[in-house]
């Protein structure tokens, strides 16, 4: 089979590419960032330098010839990078772009796609949460998935929508919550957090990889929903302490100031319909440990 995959250079992207290759796959991987990974070198490995914002540099995507999009591009995940402009332009009218042309395939007549679209969980709880009101990568989020939908009202093959739960995992962002624990208790140093009370479900990365590839391949047709979670939630307080553990730190190392939270501790919510065939692998204790111990201490990085 032929894949291709929007995002490709990001924390999920790269690891998805690499696993499709190492299954036989050919992969055409899309991202404005050049790559700097392995993969670039590997037989079966496509790189295209595209802006998803740039309606022609999205016409010249070759959709009609690949058996998969994954559509996992996207600005905001993390919240170094939570602008509006930015948000806007690549969530909401990189989407648009991207569905505008396989609209004008199936208006064609011609081949296209299964889809694969990742979805925030946020953002079903735009109307519960008044803080995510205010967060451009949640609000940006859900208007491209009110696209996906309105295209699969009208598309002749299956489109996926995976909705994402909180994945973690080394080489992540070194500002997501879990990363900075894991490298500043590693370090030996002091971690500050909000209260830390919300209930999350965390999702390790190799599940989650497994379950997009699930999501990908498994059998159906039309519009299908699938969650990518465990099932399970954690406090984040749970988490950290158990990574503190791991770290062998003193519980002085960690510091809880409620002052820090963002609005959403009232969150919780958790994977309820996995793809068929799929479930996590890794128990969360497993996945700490595995975090701590792949996750790099540089001094700047922390």
């Amino acid at each position: 089979m032929k894949i291709l995959i929007t995002g490709v250079s990001g924390f999920a992207g790269n690891r998805l590419a690499q696993r499709f290759l190492d299954e036989g796959h050919d992969v055409v991987g899309v991202d404005l960032r050049l790559m700097s990974s392995e993969i670039l070198n590997l037989s079966g490995f496509t790189f295209m330098q595209a802006d998803l914002t740039d309606p022609a540099s999205v016409a010249k995507l070759p959709v009609g010839d690949v058996d998969i999009l994954y559509h996992l591009a996207a600005a905001g995940v993390k919240a170094s990078g939570r602008e509006w402009p930015i948000c806007v332009r690549v969530n909401v009218l990189g989407t648009l772009f991207l569905t505008q042309l396989l609209a004008g395939l199936v208006q064609a007549g011609a081949r296209v796609p299964r889809i694969v679209y990742s979805k925030s969980y946020y953002e079903n709880h735009l109307e519960d949460i008044p803080a995510f009101r205010d967060n451009p990568y949640v609000v940006t989020k859900r208007a491209a998935t009110g696209l996906i939908e309105q295209l699969a009202a009208s598309y002749p093959e299956s489109i996926r929508i995976a909705k994402v739960f909180q994945v973690f995992g080394p080489d992540d962002d070194a500002g997501s919550v879990l990363s900075y624990a894991a490298k500043t208790l590693k370090a030996g140093k002091t971690a500050t957090f909000g209260s830390s009370k919300g209930m999350r479900d965390w999702i390790y990365i190799d599940d989650f990889i497994d379950g997009l590839l699930h999501c990908g391949l498994c059998e159906g047709t039309g519009l299908l929903q699938f969650d990518l979670g465990s099932k399970k939630v954690f406090s984040l307080k749970e988490l950290v302490t158990q990574i503190a553990l791991i770290c062998g730190c003193p519980d002085s190392a960690l510091v809880f100031d409620p002052s820090k939270d963002r609005g959403d501790d009232s969150l919780d919510d958790r994977a309820v319909h996995w793809p068929e065939g799929w479930q996590p692998n890794w128990p969360i204790r497993k996945a700490l440990q595995q975090l701590v111990e792949d996750i790099s201490v540089e001094e700047d990085s922390i």
